[in-house]
């Protein structure tokens, strides 16, 4: 049994705590999403990029040593997701919209919210966060961060 509810643009399974998750829901989802984003780019002039990097573990933030973070790309992004890689700690993604100066970077219900502070040029960002602790600034040693892009040519 599928699950009992669906998301209103694409009817994806939405998960009741009651209902039996199965991976042919699963499949199922993932076939819509890749047609879906298939058709959206196909568009002309949207842009889009997949990457990663490997942490080195320095703390980047206000009063430290500001070696900011940053991605740069042939187009000019607007929208940038951030996700760890193989991590349990799955949480700490985000989503950076321009032209947005500030991100979330931790679970909403943190006692305290780290953020970071964004820096947006034609064909890129940069950030650093306002936590000492590497993980919120997306760059704790050794971990794999995996990034998608959409965007726009340059004006």
């Amino acid at each position: 049994m599928a699950s009992s509810n669906k998301t209103q643009n694409l009817g994806l399974n939405f998960w009741a705590a009651t209902d039996p998750v199965l991976r042919d829901d699963f499949n199922a989802d993932n076939q819509r999403l890749d047609t879906a984003l298939g058709t959206v780019m196909a568009l002309p002039g949207l842009y889009y990029a997949t990457g990663s990097w490997v942490g080195d573990g320095k703390t980047v933030g206000p009063g430290m040593e500001k070696a900011e973070l940053s991605l740069t790309f042939d187009f000019e992004p607007l929208v940038i997701f951030i996700d760890l890689l193989d991590s349990p700690q799955s949480k700490y993604r985000t989503i950076l919209f321009r032209p947005c100066t500030k991100a979330q970077c931790t679970p909403s219900s943190s006692a305290d919210t780290a953020y970071i502070n964004l820096t947006w040029t034609p064909t890129g960002v940069s950030w650093y966060g306002n936590m000492s602790q590497s993980l919120y600034n997306y760059n704790a040693n050794s971990t794999t961060y995996v990034y998608g892009a959409i965007g726009r040519k340059s004006l």
